[in-house]
């Protein structure tokens, strides 16, 4: 994916700050190999790791989501800087930089969070706009106003959109009291535009424009686990099912960008891939937004939420038709925690028992035909 262009304003901040640049090392050529703690906080290395391993293994993954649980939910602040370690030492991914920098930001290790959120723009995460307002309350936590004013003001311009915590956001206490805050608010959002519309546009520009008839089809399915088409959890008001019934964060899922289908004045269809990290299954979700992100419409048109759910494909027309077929399916083995169903659970058999036929109407709203 493309990195926003205030990747630039970003760079030029971090330069204007006085960051000191660093050199290559001479042993740039060699093989990197595992990564160890001492690599934790070295872009120059887990770029070359990442260059050498393109694959995110299931384990890191794993982690992460244990991870997230400890420190979200659980507030075990300890065990979940263990297990975001080890997931970055496993394969390094924006995501898990960043919220490695919140949980430095919230335990107070400052220098660390700083560091944290570098490597996760670094690694491309989205939306930049969150790692710039965590920035200025860093600054702000180490009374430096002036850089919390610059990167306050950024992260405004970059499309931060939730205004009312700025006003509120304990982080930014000491920062809102000083004289440079209003003169960099007021600027911000002289830039900023609609901020619920920024955020909106930085959702979907994740999406690749998808070329119809999109065929998804989950026994293929597997390589669009791709730490690139992550969904990070700060576009969780796009996507209900990253909150569990308990209102907390549902970490034991997984999910996806796919594709863009259609976009007009009245909707835009999009198309994401939510997978349990307990049953190993995978669904695909059609979802219809109005101009502001607001949801239309939202349906499962393929794959399958339990192990012995029928399996669903689905192929969306250049009419914006959706044509499911669904199967009765048998796997080699029962079901283990991080198994690949394609490479390490061989599909036996698939038996076609039904058909369902769907469409997107002029408002954007999803209709059964027939």
């Amino acid at each position: 994916m493309q990195k926003n262009i205030v990747f630039l304003l970003f760079l030029s901040l971090l330069v204007s700050c006085g960051e000191p640049t660093k050199e290559l090392s001479s042993d740039k050529l060699n093989k990197v190999g595992k990564l160890t703690n001492d690599d934790l906080f070295n872009g120059i290395k887990i770029d070359r790791f990442l260059t050498e391993n393109k694959n995110q293994p299931i384990e890191s993954n794993q982690l992460f989501l244990q991870a997230v649980d400890f420190y979200r939910n659980k507030k075990l602040f300890g065990q979940a800087e263990e297990k975001f370690t080890q997931s970055i030492l496993e394969f390094p991914t924006g995501n898990t930089y960043f919220e490695l920098g919140n949980l430095y930001l919230d335990t107070k290790q400052f220098d660390k969070s700083i560091k944290a959120y570098q490597l996760a723009e670094q690694l491309d995460f989205q939306p930049v706009s969150s790692i710039l307002y965590n920035l200025a309350c860093v600054y702000s936590k180490l009374h430096k106003e002036e850089l919390a004013a610059k990167y306050l003001e950024s992260a405004l311009i970059a499309g931060y959109s939730n205004i009312d915590n700025i006003k509120k956001d304990k982080d930014l206490a000491y920062f809102r009291d000083s004289y440079y805050f209003e003169r960099c608010y007021q600027r911000g959002l002289l830039g900023i535009g609609d901020p619920d519309k920024l955020m909106w546009q930085q959702y979907v520009q994740q999406f690749p424009v998808s070329k119809l008839p999109l065929n998804l089809d989950p026994f293929i399915s597997e390589s669009v686990y791709n730490k690139d088409n992550t969904i990070s959890y700060e576009f969780e008001k796009y996507v209900s099912e990253m909150r569990s019934a308990r209102f907390s964060r549902d970490t034991g899922k997984e999910f996806y960008f796919l594709a863009k289908i259609f976009s007009n004045e009245n909707y835009t269809a999009l198309v994401y891939l939510i997978r349990d990290y307990y049953t190993g299954c995978a669904v695909y979700k059609l979802a219809t937004y109005d101009r502001t992100g607001k949801l239309i419409d939202k349906r499962e048109i393929g794959g399958r939420t339990l192990i012995d759910s029928p399996m669903k494909t689905a192929l969306i027309d250049s009419k914006n038709s959706v044509h499911i077929k669904k199967y009765a399916v048998k796997y080699e083995k029962e079901f283990e925690l991080g198994m690949s169903y394609n490479e390490e659970n061989k599909l036996l058999s698939k038996e076609f028992i039904g058909s369902e036929e769907l469409s997107i109407n002029a408002l954007g709203i999803i209709e059964s035909k027939g």
